[in-house]
């Protein structure tokens, strides 16, 4: 009896998630879109933000707060993206003027 309640609730929480993607995916990857640039990043980041909807299995007052939770969780999912230390990016030209010292000389014997 216990594994049937279980499963029911299982049932519906998947069946709510379904529901939440279906509303809101579209909003979701205009959003990451508008961040990201690409169909490939954006792509991960839309998932990473239901990923997270579905893992952390928050219960919403309703339609309008669960749109507000993914769009903020969008958002801050795209720019830790940006702040990750290999993506940051450097300009050449800023590095012409660096003095090299060369560690392989010749042998002065």
């Amino acid at each position: 009896m216990i594994n049937l309640i279980v499963g029911a609730r299982q049932g519906q929480a998947n069946k709510t998630f379904e529901e939440s993607y279906e509303r809101h995916f579209d909003t979701v990857y205009k959003l990451c879109f508008s961040y990201m640039k690409n169909a490939a990043d954006t792509e991960d980041m839309v998932a990473d933000v239901f990923e997270k909807l579905l893992k952390s299995g928050t219960v919403f007052n309703d339609v309008e707060h669960e749109k507000a939770w993914l769009l903020r969780t969008a958002i801050n999912r795209c720019k830790d993206y940006f702040k990750h230390w290999w993506r940051s990016r450097a300009n050449i030209d800023d590095y012409a003027d660096l003095e090299i010292k060369n560690p392989f000389r010749e042998n002065e014997e």
